[in-house]
């Protein structure tokens, strides 16, 4: 049971991961990630690696942080999925 505590936080990045392969065909070639006042996109990813960005900084801080088991950490990491989430949805309207 100790076992599926600690690798329980590695399910948000998996999630990720299979929702934005799920997504892929209905992203476009590029997503914007940067954009002005104006709503003027300044800055573009494409979606090949937007989708590999968030999820495998996911794994770096997990990984990095793992023997710190602090509520922060965890938050963090679902802050970040739900941007991801939030981006892929934003893309695909």
């Amino acid at each position: 049971m100790k076992n599926l505590k600690e690798y329980i936080v590695f399910i948000f990045p998996v999630i990720l991961i299979f929702l934005s392969v799920l997504c892929l065909p209905l992203l476009p070639a590029q997503i914007p990630i940067q954009f002005r006042m104006n709503g003027e996109v300044t800055s573009t990813l494409s979606k090949y690696l937007a989708i590999w960005i968030l999820p495998s900084i996911e794994c770096l801080l997990i990984i990095r942080y793992k023997k710190n088991k602090k509520i922060f950490l965890y938050l963090f990491l679902l802050f970040l999925s739900c941007i991801q989430i939030a981006v892929i949805l934003l893309s695909i309207i």
